[in-house]
């Protein structure tokens, strides 16, 4: 039958652009798209993720809500039937209205309780701005603006659009995708139908105002806006979800990484690492099949596919269902281990498909892990998208440097990446925290981000690493998830706290969610296996002139060394002087290398590809040269590498467990030196709590000249904690009472909140500068590549950039912070000199 509207435009698409089913008024200019056929690709991408995640209906108040999200899906749009609308698609003058508010009109015209109308008018209103801004500009019936919206509505296109919303009259047809169809239509004026949507529209925001924002009617509401948000993102996108088969069971993973261990460039005398394949194949090495509903097919023998070399803690990891911990070794798999879990769930939770959400504390970490799963894991590009804060930019340089990209390549795969994160259709993120808990916070989209982690699985590495503020506000987000939204969580690290272990059981053993943590331990022979230390503590300074002989002795003698200062400037000094040993004419870059925070992203990332290459535990040759790194805490869980000797300023046990397992990591030799050299810098106290460092040295002491057994060092990591675990467990679930009380329950939908932005902001605030010598390359790549550009600012301490800027050492322009302190690739930004 033919469309009523196939005059109407839903967008304007420019000629040299792909479009779906177009019908041009004035083809030599523009092309559009229908309003039918966008609304069909709403409808379409809607039934994805109803197919992603069937179940969201039971964490609402609404068994139909897929069928309200198609109904708004469906009338979204209506509204640009307006004259003036249609002349702005067409090269006309700006529309002045919200065409959003005139779709009002068909909402009122629904045959349906008040209840139902205001939750559609919800979503309808507000799929662009928030219902108080929608408010703002239409205050009531009487308005002038809404008259004059009203007027736009042509006489002859008030029955079309009526015939458009009958089934079977031509229009978009929602059981298509197997919602309901649309209810009968009411005989009211545009103007009584207006005026009924907005009295319900209204009334409804002024019952979720007086509501805790974890209601079951402030999530209907928050899921209804976030699936036509997603839905219509999608759609103008023309984007559809992605797919991730080597991550749909464990089979095919294990088939995956069997593939990639076998295809991975390895160099003559490289050493296999944990994880890589059994020579021959053994099948008692085959993963025990997990667990399935009696709903879900049975699996293929996993007997009869690729074997791999598993730990027992993941083959564990692969049979179980629902949230779990794990605790392993460094380098013993926890990353296959946290994706065989994920695995396990999508293959149990089959047809759905949920996304899963890796998240990670440190940028360096994000970039290493969203590399290795395209690459490894064999995920496709589009299907893994990397979420933090310099994302694009760090993608950006990864393609230029490593994978030979030409610039504007490189540049037009970025931003395709950014966009797919933003619209949330790829399979797999792998985010930071902060861009999870932005939908905490009331920031723009927290709606959708919210829908689109409900049921999500969530892989957390090294909770322990946030501050105990940060750590209460992602695990209240987390529990939210969990209780509320059905996620499903899998925490894991080397070395995981009693008290923490607990209070992520508690967490989920509330009675609105009663679904406690399994716990997952390597078992004793893995441990045994990765008995590969061996400790010395050293009451020399690491800065000492001995201390810095014995280093350059070892690298001379063809050993990989790795050295950990506290500070960025201490570990600047100490470059400097085993420079001067060992490579004093500056021959050979790779012999010294100096690795911190304060490097431009470009800089830091062309270290640690550079070392990765070099060091990398499954592509490190035994006849590597004799080389040292220097650095900070960044290399104590952000690189995958393998070094043969540590020297280390202390630190607390959990920070120093991290350290050790950057070294032999491959178990290449039976066991490697590890030296914790007691003296503490004095500016260490600006970085660790004394104590800590105190107790760290106490605990390992009485072990100092022997091998470390590994099945010690949780025994290690409770015992550091244990004098101050009830009070940092109250502390902790006062913070985590506080921001269910100030963030989660106060987030409420259909409006972004100033006083929650301001929060986030003040909570989660940074600084980054570009470096004075670097002003001139900014600014020419800002015009000719800006992605690139953005790759020149340093991170720097909040605390740090004010200081900067009372001495006057920082210039702002175009909204971009130069600082006049000393800049090289070589040792980073010296703020010693300023």
């Amino acid at each position: 039958m033919k469309d009523p509207l196939a005059h109407v435009w839903a967008k304007s698409v420019p000629p040299s652009a792909p479009s779906a089913g177009t019908s041009s008024p004035r083809p030599n200019l523009r092309r559009g798209e229908p309003l039918k056929g966008h609304t069909e690709n709403l409808l379409t991408r809607l039934a994805a993720w109803r197919d992603r995640f069937p179940d969201l209906p039971r964490f609402t108040d609404r068994a139909d809500l897929w069928d309200l999200a198609a109904w708004s899906c469906l009338l979204h749009d209506v509204g640009k039937i307006a004259r003036a609308f249609q002349r702005m698609l067409q090269g006309g003058a700006r529309f002045h209205h919200r065409h959003e508010v005139l779709s009002l009109v068909a909402v009122g015209w629904l045959d349906l309780p008040d209840a139902d109308r205001a939750l559609i008018a919800a979503a309808v209103a507000t799929h662009h701005r928030d219902v108080t801004a929608i408010f703002a500009l239409y205050p009531g019936p009487t308005s002038p603006d809404l008259a004059d919206l009203l007027s736009e509505l042509d006489p002859d296109d008030e029955p079309r659009l009526r015939s458009w919303l009958t089934p079977g009259a031509g229009g978009p047809d929602p059981t298509r995708c197997g919602f309901a169809a649309l209810p009968p239509l009411r005989p009211l004026s545009p103007f009584d139908a207006i005026d009924a949507s907005l009295s319900a529209l209204q009334q409804l925001a002024d019952d979720i105002a007086l509501r805790d924002a974890t209601s079951p009617t402030s999530l209907t509401v928050r899921a209804l806006r976030g699936l036509v948000q997603l839905a219509d993102h999608a759609a103008s996108a023309h984007q559809h979800f992605g797919r991730a088969p080597t991550l749909d069971s464990p089979a095919a993973l294990l088939a995956q990484l069997q593939r990639s261990a076998r295809t991975t460039p390895r160099p003559a005398g490289a050493s296999p690492s944990p994880g890589s394949p059994s020579e021959p194949p053994s099948p008692a090495a085959a993963l025990p099949e997990p667990p399935t509903p009696p709903s879900t097919p049975p699996e293929a023998s996993l007997t009869d596919q690729p074997t791999f070399d598993l730990h027992p803690h993941q083959r564990t990891a692969a049979a179980t269902l629902g949230h779990a911990h794990l605790i392993a070794p460094t380098g013993s798999g926890k990353t296959e281990a946290a994706l065989l879990w994920a695995t396990a769930q999508r293959q149990a939770l089959a047809p759905a498909a949920p996304p899963i959400f890796y998240v990670l504390p440190y940028r360096a970490s994000l970039n290493a892990m969203h590399t290795r799963i395209h690459e490894r894991v064999g995920v496709d590009r589009d299907a893994v998208v990397l979420q933090h804060a310099t994302a694009t930019a760090a993608l950006y340089g990864y393609l230029l440097e490593h994978k030979g990209y030409t610039p504007d390549h490189a540049a037009r795969v970025a931003a395709r990446e950014r966009d797919l994160g933003r619209l949330m259709t790829a399979p797999v993120r792998v985010l930071s925290p902060y861009q999870l808990l932005r939908g905490c916070f009331s920031l723009r989209g927290h709606e959708a981000l919210l829908t689109d982690a409900a049921g999500g699985l969530f892989l957390l590495d090294e909770l322990h690493a946030y501050a105990l503020d940060r750590l209460a506000f992602l695990l209240a987000a987390l529990q939210h998830l969990a209780c509320d939204l059905g996620a499903r969580l899998f925490a894991m690290s080397a070395t995981f706290p009693r008290v923490l272990r607990d209070a992520l059981d508690d967490l989920l053993s509330t009675p609105a969610c009663a679904a406690p943590f399994r716990s997952i331990v390597a078992a004793p022979e893995t441990f045994d296996a990765f008995r590969r230390h061996h400790l010395h503590l050293d009451d020399r300074d690491l800065a000492d002139d001995a201390t810095l002989d014995t280093i350059a002795r070892t690298v001379t003698a063809g050993q990989a060394v790795l050295v950990v200062a506290t500070t960025v400037r201490r570990a600047q000094t100490l470059y400097t002087r085993l420079r001067d040993r060992l490579d004093p004419g500056a021959s050979d870059p790779d012999r010294v290398t100096l690795l911190h925070s304060r490097f431009t992203a470009r800089d830091r990332a062309t270290k640690e590809r550079a070392l990765a290459a070099r060091l990398g535990t499954r592509t490190r040759a035994k006849d590597t040269p004799g080389l040292v790194v220097v650095g900070t805490q960044v290399v104590e869980v952000s690189l995958d590498v393998d070094f043969d000797r540590l020297h280390t300023d202390p630190a607390p046990i959990e920070a120093l467990v991290q350290r050790f397992g950057r070294i032999n990591r491959g178990r290449r030799h039976r066991h490697c030196d590890v030296v914790v050299h007691r003296p503490s810098p004095p500016s260490s106290q600006f970085v660790y709590e004394p104590r800590l460092v105190d107790r760290a040295l106490d605990i390992l002491g009485p072990h100092s000249g022997e091998p470390i057994d590994e099945r010690h060092v949780q025994t290690w990591v409770d015992a550091a904690y244990a004098p101050d675990a009830d009070r940092w467990r109250k502390e902790l679930d006062q913070r985590i009472r506080d921001a269910r009380r100030d963030v989660l329950r106060v987030n409420r939908p259909l409006d972004s909140h100033e006083e929650l932005r301001a929060s986030f902001d003040a909570f989660f605030d940074g600084a980054e500068v570009i470096p004075e010598a670097l002003r001139a390359e900014h600014q020419r790549l800002l015009v000719e590549r800006p992605l690139e550009a953005a790759t020149l600012a340093v991170p720097i301490h909040p605390g740090t950039y004010h200081s900067l800027s009372r001495k006057g050492l920082l210039r702002t322009q175009d909204r971009v912070t130069y600082a006049r302190v000393p800049y090289d690739a070589t040792s980073g930004l010296d703020l010693g000199a300023s």
